[in-house]
């Protein structure tokens, strides 16, 4: 199930050990847009915030207390779009920020100019 939040968020629900691939898909079908941000949450509980504007990704994976903050940065022709086909980001280069647990201030930079105060997404209700 997809839903559209505001102009630039996308919310996916859907099954998948890896929801921050499935986030990236949704992003690789907006990747000319200038910000654009999706995440992708499970029935398990699982979820993944994924932010790009280009040459920028910043990956959010995990439950509030138990957050991984990545930054990713790709040169073209990669994108979201050829980074999804190949299942991960072995095609983008990690951008270091010190612990993983830490919110980045590119992250934080991109979830304020999305309308985001945290990466946790709304209530998806499966039933509507």
């Amino acid at each position: 199930m997809v839903r559209r939040i505001g102009e630039h968020l996308i919310h996916v629900y859907a099954k998948s050990s890896r929801p921050e691939l499935v986030a990236l898909n949704a992003i690789g079908h907006a990747e000319d847009c200038a910000l654009v941000g999706a995440w992708c949450t499970t029935p398990t509980g699982k979820g993944s915030l994924v932010l790009w504007r280009s040459p920028d990704l910043a990956v959010i994976t995990g439950q509030p207390k138990s957050q991984l903050w990545r930054h990713y940065r790709v040169s073209k022709p990669i994108g979201p779009k050829s980074l999804a086909s190949q299942r991960g980001f072995d095609l983008a280069t990690e951008i270091k920020h010190g612990p993983r647990q830490q919110p980045f201030a590119l992250a934080v930079d991109l979830m304020t100019k999305i309308g985001l105060d945290r990466p946790e997404p709304p209530e998806f209700d499966i039933h509507s």
